[in-house]
């Protein structure tokens, strides 16, 4: 039996919503006879909830998904190709200032850049508080901003950190 009558005939999932589903690429997994309804849903709501990070390159695209997985696309979202940077840690935001450069931030100070979207290197924290947001210049200068606003700038890779003045101490 084909995947797609499977699910229609198990999940009881219309095939309209089937073929959206293939067509945005969300892998439906367990397909097994445990899948549930739910399951599908939670997994679509995952991919299509996901933090987009833009580069100069329309074509190349970052993505955050589930909080751990950091997902890159060179064929402007069509397909994702993902890296699980720290299975532990959770990721928040990230930058891409190249198609090849990208900055992912997370909870307790996590840093982590790659320069060349395959291997991740984990940065040291400039805070232990929950960083949400950050913007790169590039793979050695960025600016990374806590929960509570205080911002921190690097121009060394995440080596060292200093805290910028006027941001909240």
């Amino acid at each position: 039996m084909s995947p797609r009558k499977l699910l229609m005939r198990r999940l009881a999932i219309p095939p309209a919503t089937i073929f959206a589903l293939i067509l945005i690429g969300v892998a439906l997994i367990p397909a097994g006879p445990s899948c549930t309804v739910a399951q599908v849903q939670q997994t679509l709501a995952q991919r299509t909830s996901a933090k987009v990070i833009a580069t100069p390159d329309p074509n190349v695209k970052w993505r955050i998904t589930d909080g751990k997985f950091v997902e890159r696309s060179i064929d402007a979202g069509s397909t994702w190709h993902g890296q699980e940077p720290d299975p532990q840690g959770v990721l928040l935001a990230g930058a891409a200032p190249s198609a090849k450069t990208c900055w992912v931030v997370g909870r307790d100070g996590l840093v982590f850049v790659t320069k060349d979207a395959k291997k991740w290197k984990q940065a040291r924290a400039p805070a232990s508080v929950d960083l949400v947001a950050v913007s790169a210049k590039n793979a050695r200068s960025a600016i990374v901003t806590t929960a509570d606003g205080r911002q921190f700038e690097t121009h060394n890779g995440g080596k060292k950190w200093k805290q910028l003045s006027g941001s909240r101490k």
